[in-house]
């Protein structure tokens, strides 16, 4: 099992400290990657039961007045990714 969530539905105004603060109640991390862009961010657990306590906690939370979508990160797979023309 991967230790890496994905988190969506974020509010535009978010920050990473601001991510990386409510993350951290649920145990230490190795990064947390804010892609604004996509209303998303990744965050990577130390521990795997950490990453799964986050997950079950803040699955549809409701995070600065928008309900978060909260769940494993997979690398895209072969032919998943497009090149640019």
């Amino acid at each position: 099992m991967t230790e890496k969530l994905y988190i969506a539905n974020l509010d535009a105004d978010i920050t990473a400290d601001d991510l990386r603060e409510s993350l951290e109640h649920y145990g230490e991390l190795i990064s947390v990657e804010l892609h604004p862009a996509e209303d998303m961010a990744l965050a990577e657990f130390k521990d795997p039961e950490d990453a799964v306590l986050a997950l079950r906690s803040m699955e549809g939370m409701d995070f600065l007045g928008r309900p978060l979508r909260v769940g494993w990160f997979r690398e895209p797979g072969p032919g998943k990714l497009r090149k640019a023309s």
